[in-house]
């Protein structure tokens, strides 16, 4: 009862929460890749840099004082360089402008998170690629029909069931 009144008066971390759910898709790729009881440890979620291949979906959005406008049309490919808790380094064939930046990231189940970011850095890397550092600052959350027009946009909505004329020939 305390803790619940104690929340009244102390809003909500934002980037704590996107933190923590950050984490928690580093913990999913390291379960993935973690021979049995080799290098476990009493906690995975470090803020130590894993270098981890996802590919994810870069958003270019604009922060206004009330909310993020998200223009999912405007994804553009990527794939990540290293995540930490507070951060993700992405590798692009683009260089992203503005300063802040959504990107969409699956989970092992396919089920797309967004990550509200800064843009800290950007840096050249050989054969055309530049380096993104991200500050990851909250998780957006998108409603279903967003969440249906983004996977539209990526090609990413499962396929449908061979028809039926189909399966008899087979």
């Amino acid at each position: 009862m305390l803790d619940r009144i104690a929340r009244l008066f102390r809003p909500e971390d934002a980037q704590k929460k996107a933190s923590l759910a950050l984490a928690r898709l580093i913990s999913q790729h390291n379960l993935e890749t973690l021979p049995f009881r080799e290098g476990v440890a009493p906690t995975r979620r470090k803020s130590d840099s894993q270098q981890v291949a996802v590919g994810v979906w870069l958003i270019p959005c604009e922060i206004n004082a009330k909310d993020t406008v998200i223009n999912f049309s405007a994804a553009s490919p990527a794939i990540t360089y290293d995540l930490r808790r507070s951060g993700i380094g992405i590798l692009s064939r683009e260089i992203m402008k503005g300063s802040h930046v959504v990107v969409a990231m699956p989970d092992m189940e396919s089920v797309w998170r967004f990550f509200e970011c800064k843009i800290m850095h950007q840096s050249k890397r050989p054969g055309g690629w530049h380096l993104i550092g991200l500050f990851v600052q909250r998780i957006v959350e998108a409603d279903p029909r967003e969440v249906t027009h983004f996977r539209q946009q990526i090609g990413d909505l499962p396929e449908k069931a061979p028809e039926p004329e189909f399966v008899a020939r087979w």
